[in-house]
């Protein structure tokens, strides 16, 4: 949108807005993210909405101030910045306008600023189902040529339902919706509704196979019988009102629910796994982790340091330690310095605080290993082990025991810099350190040629949705990349029930880790 698009006083400009990133020196800042526009209002507030809903219309009032008329049907607010409605001709001056310029900004901090514009609801995690519900009434007495779509996508697998995911669906709609006023709601398990009015079912249809082709790798959809997985269910106004109206309250129903367990986990302080960060409202931002830094510097992080056994099961007989890990839980250090705060959020700044939890881990690692009596295992960044901090550490360690220690590195680390890894790999292989590569799921295990990597321990981390994941053909699959890797060279963590350790055992899995395993080793302490 460039000075030269704004016409004359007698004249108007009406137009969608096109791609590219747009902002402007000044406190009232437009700028486009892809299909989002974020438009940053005095006092620092954000909203945003989806490019297919807004139009631009741009001429002078009788008060001869340029006036910028913003037509939205959806409308969201960032994190914790407040809730600002847009109004029609809500004036910018001339000058503001004329300030607006294009320029580059960091692919990182795009994805970053993207992802929270599309996480983020209305006004509270329920209102997207409000605003259906209200939908769902308003046409109730206009129903005709009206038609709606519910894509199922919280019935996909796990792996299906990362944000990029969810927006690349979203975005496949966007020619159905400009052409016949279409809304898309986001439902709060990641379900979508789809309404529009005058396109036929055949049109409609179109776009619903281009969905189900997109994800017909889902092991879900290509697992199940003919018929037996239905991604769309449409909606005929004229004669399944009643269906879509119930619909529409049973979502809202469930996500008011699904909000009061995030409050109650929130007013409880309980957080049960790195996962579980639907507590925190606020996404990490470089500023609040350099206040971080400075916090850690002097702090006390003893109390936050947990232990895990890694057991051997064999075949009939009781689970035996076989090494131990220690961890800093990240839980614990959220909820004392970043509370209200999703450390998770940003996976590159997430590696700068693990990168910062590295040097205090090596500190106090040579006192804990002085009562080791199985080798233990820490979870430290490629960029540390070059560190001049490891070489100190190095020194003192062997020293200290002859028990091999198990350095656990992130597949986002090893892979963001493989000529680092592969020099640390050698000198820390040398000095008789062992690795392993943590963080792994069904899907990214059997990738991944533990031997070509040089790789000591391989770690999968164990969800429910492995059982539905690993079917038929996928399971053979899955048995190979087990028995290619090593069954003593694979690791099942997060093993919180049994099920776990059943799945792990009929796949030839012999390392376990997880609370099933630490309640197994108590009882048989007891």
């Amino acid at each position: 949108m460039k000075r030269s698009s704004i016409r004359s006083p007698t004249q108007s400009n009406r137009t969608s807005l096109k791609r590219g990133i747009w902002t402007a020196n000044c406190p009232n800042s437009l700028i486009q993210i892809g299909s989002t526009i974020v438009l940053k209002v005095s006092g620092g507030q954000f909203i945003a909405a989806f490019a297919r809903s807004i139009h631009i219309t741009m001429g002078y009032g009788d008060d001869s101030a340029l006036r910028l008329v913003l037509t939205v049907n959806q409308v969201r607010c960032l994190p914790d910045r407040g809730i600002f409605r847009l109004t029609e001709n809500k004036p910018l001056s001339s000058d503001t306008l004329g300030r607006f310029q294009s320029r580059q900004i960091s692919r990182h901090a795009l994805d970053e600023l993207e992802s929270a514009v599309q996480r983020t609801s209305f006004e509270n995690p329920a209102s997207h189902e409000a605003a259906l519900t209200d939908y769902a009434t308003r046409v109730g007495q206009h129903r005709k040529d009206r038609r709606a779509l519910h894509i199922r996508l919280s019935q996909l697998s796990r792996g299906s339902q990362f944000e990029h995911h969810i927006r690349i669906a979203m975005n496949t709609f966007d020619p159905l919706l400009k052409r016949f006023e279409g809304q898309i709601f986001r439902m709060w398990n990641n379900d979508l509704i789809v309404t529009v009015k005058g396109a036929s079912l055949g049109q409609m249809d179109e776009y619903a196979i281009r969905l189900q082709f997109l994800f017909s790798g889902d092991p879900n959809i290509a697992t199940s019988e003919e018929g037996d997985f239905q991604l769309c269910h449409w909606y005929e106004m004229e004669s399944d009102y009643p269906a879509f109206r119930k619909l529409a309250e049973t979502f809202e129903s469930q996500a008011a629910k699904e909000r009061e367990r995030i409050e109650q986990t929130q007013s409880s302080g309980t957080v049960n796994s790195l996962d579980n960060s639907a507590a925190a409202v606020e996404p990490l931002t470089p500023i609040l982790l350099e206040r971080f830094e400075k916090a850690l510097g002097t702090a006390d992080l003893s109390p936050m340091v947990q232990q895990q056994m890694i057991c051997a099961i064999p075949k009939g007989g009781e689970p035996q330690a076989v090494m131990e890990e220690y961890f800093v839980s990240i839980a614990a250090l959220q909820k004392k310095f970043l509370p209200g705060v999703n450390c998770l959020s940003d996976k590159w700044l997430f590696q700068r605080i693990c990168q910062r939890l590295d040097y205090r881990m090596l500190t106090a690692l040579p006192e804990l290993v002085q009562k080791a009596t199985v080798p233990l295992s820490i979870n430290i960044n490629v960029a540390t082990l070059l560190s001049p901090e490891f070489l100190k550490f190095d020194e003192r360690y062997q020293r200290l025991t002859e028990l091999p220690l198990i350095l656990e590195l992130q597949s986002i680390d090893l892979f963001g810099d493989m000529g680092a890894y592969i020099f640390a790999r050698d000198f820390v292989h040398e000095r008789g350190y062992r690795l392993a590569l943590d963080g792994l799921d069904q899907m990214t295990f059997p990738l991944i040629d533990r031997r070509k990597l040089k790789l000591d321990f391989q770690k999968i981390q164990w969800n429910p949705e492995i059982l539905s994941d690993i079917r038929a053909n996928k399971r053979e699959e899955f048995i190979a990349a087990v028995n290619k890797t090593g069954a003593t060279r694979v690791i099942l963590c997060r093993c919180d029930d049994q099920r776990a350790i059943e799945f792990g055992k009929s796949v030839g899995i012999s390392l376990f880790q997880g609370r099933h395993l630490d309640q197994m080793l108590r009882k048989k302490a007891a």
